[in-house]
């Protein structure tokens, strides 16, 4: 029994001691990048599905009235020049005046009250000169025009007078239209009601007039 427990350690003082190793630390080395990292904020992108969105659907009645009638061309300029007329109001006779002063817009109508029983005198702006217009039945109306002022600002000046014909008791219409048109190419559109009150004088105030130069 003693010569195996020899044995035994004889053969324990005979094996090879393996070296254990110890763990190697983790590695240091240093990377550097070429361009230092910038905190950058994440933008949360929408989505390019787009969103659907149920849409209720509500049936159209018919309509119960007649269906709307489109203007004639006659009723159309009928209404237009209707709206275009600019009536005299109080703030026109400035400072008790017995002249009415406008104030000129382009496109406007002027409405021009006359009488049988005065003239009506209409006056350009100063530097105003008329080159066209005025036209009306020599049998119906006396127009004179005459040309006035001096220096850079001569205006025209226009007397109407409606007359009744000869033979005729009542005149035989209460409105016209017709117009002025002057050298700086301002149109003066006038709406004439002929009745029992006219107006003395009418003018235009205007913005800006450049006196024409005089003719040599």
């Amino acid at each position: 029994m003693r010569w195996w427990m020899f044995a035994g350690l004889v053969m324990l003082g005979c094996t090879p001691q393996v070296p254990v190793e110890p763990p190697q630390p983790p590695s240091t080395h240093i990377i550097f990048l070429a361009n230092p990292a910038e905190c950058t904020d994440i933008v949360q992108l929408p989505s390019l599905q787009p969103s659907l969105t149920p849409v209720a659907f509500t049936p159209t009645k018919p309509s119960k009235g007649k269906p709307q009638r489109a203007r004639s061309p006659l009723e159309v300029v009928t209404q237009a020049q209707k709206a275009a007329r600019v009536a005299p109001t109080a703030e026109g006779f400035f400072g008790s005046s017995g002249e009415y002063t406008y104030v000129w817009q382009p496109g406007k109508t002027f409405d021009i009250y006359l009488t049988l029983d005065h003239p009506t005198l209409v006056f350009l702006p100063p530097g105003e000169r008329l080159v066209m217009g005025l036209y009306l039945d020599k049998n119906l109306f006396t127009v004179v025009n005459k040309r006035v002022g001096q220096d850079a600002l001569p205006y025209d000046a226009i007397s109407i007078v409606p007359i009744l014909p000869e033979g005729e008791r009542v005149y035989p219409f209460k409105e016209t239209d017709t117009f002025l048109l002057s050298e700086s190419g301002r149109r003066y559109l006038l709406h004439l009601i002929v009745g029992a009150v006219g107006m003395q004088a009418v003018t235009w105030e205007t913005p800006g007039i450049t006196p024409l130069a005089q003719p040599q």
